[in-house]
């Protein structure tokens, strides 16, 4: 009985691994290549089939990051893409010589984000923050346009920009710090206002976006709390913010070991997100309202799976749902222009999308099925 139940349990494992590598197949993208095989490789065909994987990764980085290509072509090794190759077959054949076909399946997703993270990284100015600190900590006021003069005074103000300026470093980025003659705000900006009041002093510096790190009391966990976030001026909206509590006393505003002690850890994991937010495309996408006219109750959810998987669609959530269609939210990579273009060249299954309006911050399209009048 027992050596039956492990005879089971061994093709149940063996279903569970067949299931997960075709999911694992499913979620890449097909690559087919193919070439002569060079004279001085006729012995070696592995090598070369692994010399053929890489091109094929190549094309596939060259074809998304187009120019931005060759400024990291050289950290494109075999080594490197061979971690991105889920799946391959190889195949030699004749056609008046020796060729060599390889094809399989590649990690799409791991590679738009790496492509993401490497931009950044050979592009650094574009990201480059401007700097905003401020605090109503006792003993330890700072004023946003104090933000300057503060990094060379302020104790607190120091070890914020060292550490942010050594997290920031993997990410090749730079600081911005420069005075302010004016400062409309005291606090982060929340509100849309609050936002645009703070895009104009970003562009006045040429920044696209700017680093807001503010300390405060806690006052029910009896410390200090910080608050960090960084904003997007394109788009005029918060990138990504985090809150943290800190086990801070008055006290240790003197103290530069404590003070690295306590921020090291909030200031590293809001950069580890940050480098997430960009591997996902998220950091310069356009936020827009997706209209879409005509769908019934019971399908948006099958809209959202579907236009979850595009890949110019960082992200889509459902706002409302009204009795003559619903209204998403969509986080993309392109502006509702492009995006109504490509969305004309997408193939769903079960429904068709039509498009009927395009504003700056808004897409209205036609919800229909195959067989019905569009």
């Amino acid at each position: 009985m027992e050596a039956k139940l492990n005879f089971v349990s061994r093709v149940v494992l063996l279903l569970g691994c067949l299931v997960s590598l075709s999911s694992l197949r499913a979620e890449g993208e097909n690559f087919n290549i193919s070439a002569p095989i060079p004279d001085d490789m006729l012995t070696q065909t592995g090598k070369f089939a692994m010399d053929l994987k890489h091109q094929a990764v190549v094309n596939w980085l060259k074809a998304e990051m187009k120019d931005k290509f060759s400024a990291v072509e050289e950290k494109v090794t075999p080594e490197f893409t061979e971690k991105y190759v889920l799946d391959f077959t190889r195949r030699k054949f004749f056609s008046g010589k020796p060729y060599m076909e390889v094809k399989g399946h590649l990690d799409a997703k791991g590679l738009k984000e790496w492509a993401r993270i490497a931009s950044v990284k050979s592009e650094s100015t574009s990201l480059n923050p401007l700097l905003v600190l401020s605090s109503d900590f006792p003993d330890n006021t700072i004023s946003p346009e104090d933000t300057a003069t503060s990094v060379e005074s302020s104790k607190y103000a120091k070890v914020v920009r060292t550490l942010l300026d050594a997290s920031l470093a993997k990410l090749n980025v730079n600081l911005k710090i420069v005075p302010f003659s004016r400062f409309p705000l005291n606090k982060p900006a929340r509100t849309k206002n609050e936002i645009g009041a703070l895009r104009e002093i970003g562009l006045s510096t040429d920044s696209k976006t700017a680093l807001w790190a503010h300390l405060s009391s806690c006052y029910s966990c009896g410390g200090a709390k910080l608050d960090l976030y960084l904003y997007n001026f394109d788009q005029s909206r918060i990138a990504t913010a985090d809150t943290e509590d800190l086990a801070l006393a008055q006290s240790d505003m003197a103290s530069d070991a404590r003070l690295n002690e306590t921020l090291a850890k909030p200031i590293s994991d809001f950069v580890q997100r940050l480098e997430q937010v960009i591997s996902k495309g998220a950091l310069f996408s356009s936020v827009f309202n997706l209209v879409v006219k005509g769908i019934p109750y019971t399908s948006h959810n099958q809209l959202e799976d579907a236009m979850a998987k595009l890949d110019y669609v960082v992200r889509i959530s459902l706002r409302s749902m009204e009795p003559d269609g619903a209204e998403f939210e969509v986080m993309s990579s392109v502006g509702p222009a492009e995006f109504s273009e490509r969305l004309g060249r997408s193939q769903f299954s079960g429904f068709n999308l039509k498009v009927l309006k395009i504003d700056s911050d808004a897409l209205t399209v036609r919800y229909w099925k195959p067989g019905s009048s569009s």
